[in-house]
């Protein structure tokens, strides 16, 4: 599958599973653009899922660090970055971002919290890492049954479609730096 394509469908596709059906968990629609800072979010948001869109995964990475930067505690740039680091090859990486995401929902945002699980989920399957796929596609499942029974089952029935990892896009020199540093423990400041 091209690159362009697959990115469009893990975006979209986690956006409509986790709203598939009339009695899902319900989008909760706050975007504040009361402050400079909140209007400045929801540019580079938007800036990452054009991006993202348009198969510019360097780009989007990069837009989605500086998200992190000037909001480390909002879900939506980890969830950015993880996308981008699906098509970057950096699976591991990807995963921690979308744990993130996935942490930094309000509770009661069960649908960010079930988008993000999806997403885990879809790119767990797409690196070809099965056994984790199908239990975070089981974890998903059981997280939206209640509001949604018919995604609950749609995402049980993509365990079966788990698949060998494709090559990566390629990851530029500077974001290979970027990812080893994130790698590497810090060291206490005195």
């Amino acid at each position: 599958m091209q690159p362009r394509i697959l990115s469009t469908i893990l975006v979209t596709s986690s956006l409509l599973v986790a709203t598939s059906a009339h009695a899902g968990p319900k989008q909760l629609h706050r975007v504040d653009l009361s402050t400079p800072l909140e209007r400045m979010e929801s540019e580079l948001s938007t800036q990452a899922i054009r991006a993202l869109i348009g198969g510019d995964y360097e780009q989007a990475l990069t837009i989605a660090d500086v998200g992190v930067i000037t909001d480390p505690g909002a879900p939506w740039p980890h969830y950015e970055r993880a996308v981008a680091l699906v098509h970057l090859g950096a699976s591991a990486e990807a995963d921690a971002e979308f744990l993130a995401a996935q942490a930094r929902f309000p509770a009661e945002d069960r649908w960010g919290r079930s988008v993000a699980i999806y997403g885990r989920a879809h790119a767990l399957a797409e690196a070809g890492r099965c056994e984790q796929a199908d239990r975070v596609f089981e974890e998903y499942a059981a997280f939206v049954r209640k509001d949604d029974p018919e995604a609950a089952a749609m995402a049980l029935s993509y365990e079966s479609d788990c698949r060998l990892p494709q090559a990566p896009t390629r990851v530029s020199a500077r974001h290979t730096r970027v990812l080893q540093a994130q790698r590497r423990p810090q060291a206490s400041s005195r």
